[in-house]
């Protein structure tokens, strides 16, 4: 495809060339010009696309953590024996009490 083009980078006298051969050239030199732009544009639309992929993931992932996360911080309600046993976000001097009451239950029986 690029014949003449290279032929014209291995002579070192231009002008001996004639008007086809210029045509020619011409031709070849707006056809790789084309296809260096074309080019040029397609790989930043390629790594935008890239980049919108991986921000799909990462939200995804985002969510399936903070769901995660939010059924750590608040657990179902668990069955045992008939006792529902409810957990709670409990403040630590509520939870001392708790134990304690616990504690002085067990003690009774």
């Amino acid at each position: 495809m690029f014949l003449v083009f290279r032929r014209v980078l291995e002579e070192p006298d231009v002008d001996q060339l004639n008007l086809n051969d210029l045509v020619q050239l011409e031709e070849q030199l707006e056809d790789a010009l084309s296809q260096t732009r074309s080019k040029k544009a397609q790989i930043p639309m390629q790594s935008v696309a890239g980049l919108i992929e991986m921000e799909k993931k990462l939200r995804e992932q985002n969510k399936d953590l903070q769901d995660q996360l939010n059924g750590a911080r608040n657990p179902p309600n668990l069955k045992n024996n008939g006792v529902t046993l409810e957990f709670r976000n409990l403040a630590d001097g509520e939870m001392i009490l708790r134990r304690q009451q616990q504690q002085v239950a067990l003690n009774l029986l």
